[in-house]
This record gives structure tokens, sequence and C-alpha cells, in this order.
């Protein structure tokens, strides 16, 4: 191969290794990019669904008062607190509406449950704030009777605008929160809901396995730091402004994204937790996904460039080829093969070996001493005399027959027959002249 074809080819491939390479670079700061928004927005999301989760359960909880308060109601008006008797009736509450137990307390603190046990209540919180009025959801304890987690919602009983009575529900802690479950990330999201000071009041049983059946939140973070800037300290600070906010916690292999926003209800928080791993395996999941159509477009357009190339470089072959046929033909034409710009000049663009024998100058020194414009070479006393013919009879689109004097490098200015006509210039605005000449001085 010659040397104007290896830098040819060299040249095709510097371009294809640059295209590459800023390929490369591009898609480095995309996938950068695209990992910070895709995390930024998997932030966003889990902060929303806490937002959201935390919303439903306030519903679900005001909704749970709404009915004890009608129940409580009915009894009231009814102002008979034979608790004997109003006992079927809790019953048939109890299992409508799935309750674990129902009961009613009295003001002295005798309370009658459904479960056919009499207990006395006086001393429970749940009692002394209904008997103040309130309608209240107490923090988690355990139920003595199966020793499973449970949570009491207690209402006032009134009769002509007196405190009667309580009546109170009892929910098995799990069921609360079970049904609330988030599905999100392979299943592997935990819900629960913390008092103020980090004691858990409702949690699920995947979340009692995430958080290693410890008993306190702060107590979790506090073993598992992962950067001083997150500590539970900052959590209690925020959480005492009623305020949301995110956390991350625990080791670099086994760290857990933490999101809680406030439940508007004993000053309780409703917390999401999701492990980093899960978080990073879908961020993964889509860049490989994104990393894959952007390798089949780097090879779309890596084959569409080969074939530009591999198209441009057939194109000039064959251009090539049609170029020394050309030549080959004008060669064996009688005379001078010319072409020049229909110019003030006459600049010339090509000249056939014809017209070098015949002017006798090489091509190196018509440009060094006519300035390529063949005008230039022209006898002074015949350079008027051609444009003018040239700018008349040309513009009407004729052929023009001339005779004129033109300058060779050794036998002084010699005449010559010029066959020329316009043609249009693929390149320029300017048009072109094709001309034959042959010489002739001697007839």
């Amino acid at each position: 191969m010659n040397l104007k074809g290896n830098k040819k080819l060299l040249k095709y491939f510097i371009l294809i290794i640059s295209f590459l390479s800023g390929f490369v670079i591009i898609f480095n700061i995309y996938g950068y990019v695209l990992h910070q928004n895709n995390s930024n927005k998997s932030m966003e999301y889990l902060s929303e669904i806490t937002k959201q989760t935390a919303n439903s359960l306030n519903k679900r909880i005001n909704d749970e008062f709404d009915k004890l308060k009608s129940m409580a109601l009915l009894i009231g008006r009814q102002g008979n607190m034979d608790a004997s008797k109003l006992m079927s009736v809790l019953k048939q509450e109890k299992d409508q509406n799935g309750y674990k137990k129902i009961g009613i307390a009295l003001k002295d603190g005798s309370a009658y449950i459904s479960d056919g046990k009499k207990e006395n209540v006086k001393d429970d919180d749940f009692f002394k704030q209904a008997l103040t009025g309130k309608t209240t959801l107490s923090d988690t304890f355990t139920d003595q009777s199966d020793h499973n987690p449970v949570n009491i919602y207690s209402t006032p009983i009134y009769n002509n605008g007196k405190i009667v009575g309580v009546l109170f529900t009892y929910e098995n802690n799990n069921k609360f929160l079970n049904s609330l479950e988030v599905s999100l990330f392979g299943g592997q999201g935990s819900l629960y809901i913390v008092s103020d000071n980090g004691d858990y009041v409702f949690r699920t049983e995947k979340t009692s396995t995430a958080t290693q059946q410890d008993g306190n939140l702060f107590s979790v973070i506090e073993k598992s730091q992962l950067d001083p800037q997150y500590n539970a300290d900052m959590i209690k600070k925020r959480m005492s402004s009623n305020e949301g906010g995110m956390f991350l916690y625990g080791s670099k292999s086994q760290g857990r994204h933490l999101h809680y926003y406030p439940l508007n209800i004993n000053g309780w928080y409703v917390f999401f937790s999701v492990p980093a791993s899960a978080i990073n395996q879908e961020l993964h999941d889509i860049e490989i996904v994104v990393f894959c159509l952007n390798v089949v477009m780097l090879l779309i357009c890596t084959a569409f460039m080969m074939y530009v190339v591999f198209a441009q470089n057939k194109s000039k072959q064959t251009i090539e080829k049609a170029k020394n046929r050309i030549e080959a033909i004008t060669a064996n034409i009688p005379g001078a093969v010319q072409r020049r710009k229909n110019d003030e000049f006459f600049s010339i663009t090509y000249l056939s070996d014809g017209f070098y024998k015949m002017v006798e100058y090489t091509r190196s020194e018509i440009k060094e001493l006519f300035d390529d414009k063949f005008i230039n070479m022209i006898h002074q006393d015949d350079m008027n005399d051609v444009s003018k013919k040239i700018l008349t009879k040309l513009k009407r689109g004729t052929k023009i027959e001339m005779q004129y004097r033109i300058c060779t490098k050794n036998r002084g200015y010699i005449w010559v027959l010029d066959n020329c006509i316009i043609t249009d210039s693929m390149t320029s605005e300017i048009s072109n002249i094709d001309s034959v000449m042959v010489e002739i001085t001697e007839l």
C-alpha cells in the first residue's frame, strides 16, 4: 500500500479512536450523573412512601377512634352500665371488627372483658386518660393472657354529659402494621412506629429481624453508627420539632436508609427502613439497562462511521479511476485541453499534458510566472478581444471558436485555435470554461 493510502487509514483510525474515547468519557460522565439522579430520586421516593404511610396510619387510627366513640355514644345513651347485659352486644362488635378483645370499665376501675375475665384497670394509663375525656391509643404492652404484644384503644362513655365509664379494645400489635407493610425493593423494606424516646410501639416480624430484636431504635443506631454526622441525637432533635427526615446507619455492607415522618398521635413517628444494598441493586439494574442501550448505540454509530468511511473511500477510488480515464483520453486528444474559471483572470484549474508540451512550461512555472491566470499568458493585443467574445457569446450559451496568441517558454508567442464552451461548476458559483486548443502558427 502506498504512503498516501497509509495516511488515509491512519486518519480514519485516529478519527474512530477519538470518537470512541469521546463516547467513553461522555458515557462515564452520564453514568455518574445518572447514578446521582437515580439515587436522589430513590431517596425522594422513600421519603414519599414514609409520608404517605404516616398519613394512612393516622387515618386508620382516627377511623378506629370514630368507631369506638360511636359505640361509646350508644352505650351512654342507654344509661345502663350493667356490663353483663352489654357484653353480648360488645362480643358481636368484637367479632365484626376483628378486635382481639373488647371491654367496659366502670369509674372505679372494674373492667369486664369479652374473654370472660374481670380485671381492675384503675392504675392503667389508658383508663386514666379516658377519665379525663381523651380518646387514646396506648403504647405496646404484653397481654398476660397469651404473652403477645397488644395495644389498647380507649374512649370515655358519657351519660348526661358526665363520664360514667370507659370503652376499650385490644388489638394485636403485629396486625396493625402487617396490613400496611410495604413490599418494595424486593420486599426488603421494614416499617415500624416508635415513640419519642425511641421505643418500638408497633413492629412487624420483618422489622424485628431487621433490628435484631432490640427494643429501642436509638440503641440500634448507636451500636451501628456509620458516619459521625449520622447519630441518634440528630433524629431526637428533629423529632422534638415534629420534623421528618432521613438517616443512614449501619456498616458499609449492611447499612440501611431510614426515613421518618411524624404520625401526630402520642408523639409517635413512622419509620421506613430499606437496606442500602437493595437501593444500590435497583440503581445497578437501571444502570445496566442504560449501559446496554448505550453500547448498542455505540455499535450502531461505529458501524455507521465505518460504513461512511468505506463509502467515502470507495467513492474516492471511483473518482480517481474516472479521473485517470479522462486524463488518458485527453492525453490522446490532438492539441491541449484546458479548464479555467469564467472570471476576469480566467483562473486555471486544469491543464493537460498536451498544454505543457505546447507552451513548454511546467505546472510550477505557470503558477510562478503567470500566477495561474490564463489571461496573463494571452498576448496583450488579444486580451480585450478574447474577453469580449467570451462575455458576449458565452452568456448566450453558444460555443466559441477563437484565434489568439499565447506565450511559450522558448518560441515566443504562438497562435492557437481555441474551441470552448461554458459548463456549470459543482463546487463554486463561478462557471467553468472548458476548451480544446491546437497550435495554428504555421497554418
